[in-house]
């Protein structure tokens, strides 16, 4: 099993304690997730990678994949009101 480390390097994140989450308006219709942690660039991710992400983290960070997922369904409602 991987750790939580692999797996964030895996998708191009540094292992912080924390992100700050958002979802990001690109251009009209088109939503990312936003990975962002003080005095490290911002990473920008299609929502199917942040699930990805959030069905591998699951089982060594439940809390991460949660708010990963709820980012997503964010995202998603904002991509279907714009």
């Amino acid at each position: 099993m991987l750790t939580r480390t692999e797996i964030l390097q895996r998708f191009q994140l540094n292992d912080r304690p924390t992100f700050e989450l958002e979802p990001c308006s690109v251009e009209p219709g088109i939503w990312r997730i936003k990975f962002s942690h003080e005095g490290d660039p911002a990473t920008l991710m299609s929502q199917g990678s942040a699930m990805r992400l959030a069905a591998e983290i699951r089982t060594t960070d439940p809390d991460l994949a949660g708010r990963i997922e709820q980012c997503v369904a964010e995202a998603r409602h904002s991509a279907e009101d714009s």
